[in-house]
């Protein structure tokens, strides 16, 4: 269900099979899609499913007046990664033409035909208008609405957040510079995270100029724990895994004070640092061996892991702290020493390392982002655009998670599917109506009322036009302008169909139309 703004604006379909038998027998049809199953057509109904979407109705709109509501471009970035374009403008002939997408959305055919997709018709949908929107947006609306989106899920997948384990990191973002002027967009983006899984998922971030004043890890991390703690509970954020960057040791007596421990390395001009490396080089020492790490060093070195409880060398921190000293031991006779801390008592070296190592998963979310996702490598945009298609490929990442752990689906998430077939069913829309046939009963209604259907073949011919498709020879791959990824009622039960099914059902449909 929609926000009651977008309900009196927009138009819903109705799936109704008698009613489109109907009109096809009148020779009436307004679009004839590929209706296709996959994975994503699940996710959009987990999204529909948990009212996650109706968290954009309330987005803020910066304009004066607007023609297409700021939910609809809202959404539109967020399933943007998900179909793997990196330009704005290649919104303006791919997305949301599906019958499972264009209903839960509010959006339908008859609003394409009328213009948004059409080349003679206007186009109030385009990249322009949606650059310019969010170039308005600014990075606090953002935030607002992150918080607000937190809550919810927070509220429907408690377990996800109780008694979690966080981390934190800071990346910088950039964009380069572009065409007339167009100056690089650089960015810092300071990323809070919870374990699910086997995987880092981010959950809440917050944006900042690259330099500046309050522009450091630790001010980054203050203010945007501050802003976690307005949704999350103290029984929620349990463990936090940050790296360096983020020292500081009032804050971390403070974060334990609120119930929250952390777990942080120290660096090598710390006293903290000298005094547990000294402390480990004691006789009495005991070392637990741990698997070596994966530093492409050949041979590897042996790794070892000592425990000190009850540390109190560190005087910025005014609370006990557990100490973890890991040792490298090279065949060549080098070692390398690294220190961690944390208010936390553990009950041996192993599971404080254990823990400390859950922070890479972070950095594996980080490397997926930029490897699959189009985070660091975004093309010429304006500030505050490119902070918004970080922001919801940032979202996207979180919900496509979320929807994996719900339904317990195997392995990390990292990559996309490349590829789609077609179903059997073809989606057939006749006013407000829709119906999946397959495409065998739709020739057998054409041929059985030929008469009517030539009489209307400029229509049909229209209509047929939205499903036709083209070879990506640079992808190797079939390209589906109206199939954007997430495209549906099909059954997920049912045969798939080869591509040659389509292209001999319309083939046949258009010579006899001649």
């Amino acid at each position: 269900m929609l926000p009651a703004a977008e309900r009196d604006q927009w138009v819903v379909f109705e799936e109704n099979r008698e009613a489109v038998v109907a009109a096809l027998r009148r020779g009436e049809c307004d679009a004839i899609l590929p209706a296709a199953h996959t994975f994503l057509d699940d996710f959009a109904e987990f999204l529909h499913g948990h009212q996650i979407l109706d968290q954009f109705g309330g987005f803020p709109d910066p304009r004066a007046r607007g023609s297409i509501p700021a939910f609809f471009f809202c959404v539109t970035l967020l399933y943007l990664p998900l179909f793997r374009l990196h330009h704005l403008a290649d919104i303006e002939g791919v997305l949301f033409r599906s019958p499972f997408i264009l209903r839960l959305l509010g959006f339908n055919a008859r609003q394409i035909a009328q213009g948004f997709y059409t080349s003679t018709g206007p186009h109030p949908f385009t990249a322009e208008a949606l650059g310019d929107f969010f170039a308005a947006v600014s990075p606090e609306t953002l935030i607002e609405q992150q918080l607000a989106l937190l809550g919810h899920l927070h509220r429907r997948f408690p377990a996800v957040f109780r008694h979690g384990v966080y981390a934190m990191d800071c990346t910088t973002v950039a964009a380069p510079p572009g065409r007339l002027g167009l100056p690089a967009a650089r960015f810092v983006i300071c990323i809070l995270s919870v374990h699910l899984g086997s995987a880092a998922v981010p959950i809440l971030w917050s944006y900042a100029p690259e330099t500046g004043e309050g522009t450091g890890d630790i001010s980054l991390g203050r203010q945007l724990m501050a802003r976690a703690r307005e949704v999350l509970t103290p029984q929620d954020l349990a463990l936090l895994l940050i790296d360096r960057g983020f020292l500081d040791g009032a804050w971390l007596a403070e974060q334990a004070g609120l119930g929250t421990d952390i777990i942080i390395g120290l660096k090598e001009d710390m006293h903290a640092y000298a005094d547990l490396v000294g402390l480990s080089r004691l006789l009495d020492t005991v070392w637990e061996d741990v698997p070596p790490p994966k530093n492409h060093r050949d041979p590897p070195p042996r790794r070892q892991v000592a425990l000190f409880p009850q540390i109190e060398s560190w005087d910025a921190c005014t609370i006990p702290l557990t100490g973890l000293v890991v040792r490298d031991c090279y065949p060549s006779g080098e070692i390398v020493y690294q220190a961690y801390v944390s208010p936390r008592a553990f009950p041996d070296g192993a599971s404080f390392y254990r823990e400390q190592r859950r922070r890479w998963d972070a950095e594996e979310c980080s490397m997926a982002l930029a490897r699959y996702w189009n985070v660091n490598d975004l093309p010429p945009l304006r500030l505050g655009v490119a902070q918004a298609l970080v922001h919801f490929a940032l979202v996207a990442y979180l919900l496509l998670s979320l929807f994996r752990w719900h339904t317990q689906a195997e392995g990390p998430l990292a990559s996309l599917p490349r590829a789609l077939i077609p179903e059997v069913e073809l989606a057939v829309y006749a006013g407000n109506t829709f119906a999946l046939l397959t495409a065998s009963e739709i020739l057998t209604i054409v041929l059985n009322h030929a008469p009517t259907w030539r009489r209307n073949r400029a229509k049909i011919l229209a209509a047929l036009r939205l499903s036709e498709r083209r070879l990506d020879s640079s992808q190797n791959r079939c390209s589906w302008p109206n199939m954007s990824g997430l495209v549906g009622y099909a059954s997920p039960h049912s045969r798939r169909a080869t591509l040659a099914s389509g292209i001999v059902f319309l083939c046949l449909l258009r010579f006899w139309s001649l």
